[in-house]
């Protein structure tokens, strides 16, 4: 895979789908399967950090799992930069250009490990540099963190959730990849830890030029950090739009419920709530046609038949796409 740049899109995915297979029975045969990813498509401009957003299990992480292919996808494509990522067994190269930061950082390290060990072991993987080399590699990345190189020989036992987190992005950040994923890298810290590492996200990416895909369930934290934000319902992609359209002009009748149960912390500032009916649908059993039409306040008997596309508003900007026949 060469890593030729086509415009100006770093990464480029279409239909990508991701479906969990069960199995039962006395032949232990697959009885269903779990429709974790539908269909996902979106685009990222070099430099820029998509916000994904949606209720737990609606497939972020799966989204995120499935484009650093730890889950091989069923159907779609990956491009980055260019390139079909899925064209190649060999992932060197993916993984020398996307790294991912997971969400919990107790979990993510290993605790028999050093924090130079952690942080060094892409480098020793794919055999980068020499061991001085690799040594000073590590302490150019601690200076980026905001750590001390005398860390380097402690585990990861003896740090805070914020300063194991800070020990997740810099073994991200080793092998100075183009793109990062964060799923979810600040949900398991204190709010005061969560606005530090926020910040060093955004440092970094000023400094270093980083690409961001961040998934939360936390609008405010993906408001702060976000310049698209894509929204996500049972493993579709329902609507995508740049932050500040998005905040100011929901259209989709789940972003729309999403943003009114937003806390507002001003009594008199009262918003009126869109209540949703029901329960969210399982994804082993998906109702057919739109995948919100059982909750939708608006839901009408052809939102029963068929998936909507994501298409452009017209009148709203290019960049405003929605997947609901109710939005026009």
């Amino acid at each position: 895979m060469s890593l030729s740049v086509v415009e100006n899109y770093i990464l480029e995915v279409s239909g990508l789908k991701k479906h969990f297979p069960i199995y039962g029975g006395v032949l232990y045969r697959k009885i269903a399967d779990v429709k974790a990813l539908n269909s996902a498509s979106f685009k990222l401009k070099k430099g820029e950090t998509l916000g994904i957003v949606g209720e737990s299990g609606c497939g972020k992480s799966t989204l995120a799992k499935t484009l650093m292919r730890l889950y091989e996808p069923d159907e779609g494509s990956i491009m980055f930069e260019g390139n079909d990522v899925l064209a190649s067994k060999d992932k060197t190269l993916l993984y020398k250009n996307m790294q991912m930061i997971f969400q919990d950082p107790y979990s993510s390290l290993n605790p028999r490990m050093t924090v130079g060990e952690i942080i060094s072991e892409p480098l020793v993987i794919h055999k980068v540099g020499t061991k001085t080399e690799r040594r000073q590699r590590l302490e150019e990345i601690l200076e980026h963190i905001g750590m001390r190189t005398g860390m380097l020989e402690r585990y990861p036992h003896e740090f805070s959730g914020g300063q194991r987190q800070r020990i997740g992005v810099a073994r991200a950040l080793a092998l100075n990849p183009r793109l990062i994923i964060a799923d979810e890298p600040v949900s398991a810290l204190d709010v005061s830890i969560q606005s530090q590492i926020l910040n060093l996200l955004v440092d970094l990416q000023k400094t270093l030029g980083i690409t961001y895909i961040f998934i939360s369930h936390d609008l405010s934290v993906v408001e702060y950090i976000s310049d698209t934000i894509a929204v996500m319902y049972l493993g579709y992609i329902v609507e995508k739009a740049s932050r500040e359209e998005l905040f100011r002009n929901p259209l989709h009748p789940y972003t729309k419920s999403l943003f009114a149960s937003i806390p507002v912390p001003d009594p008199r500032n009262r918003t009126r709530k869109v209540m949703l009916k029901g329960d969210v649908p399982s994804p082993i059993n998906m109702p057919s046609g739109c995948p919100f039409h059982q909750r939708c306040p608006v839901a009408t008997d052809d939102c029963k038949h068929a998936m909507p596309d994501l298409k452009n508003i017209s009148g709203i900007g290019s960049e405003h796409l929605v997947a609901c026949i109710n939005v026009s």
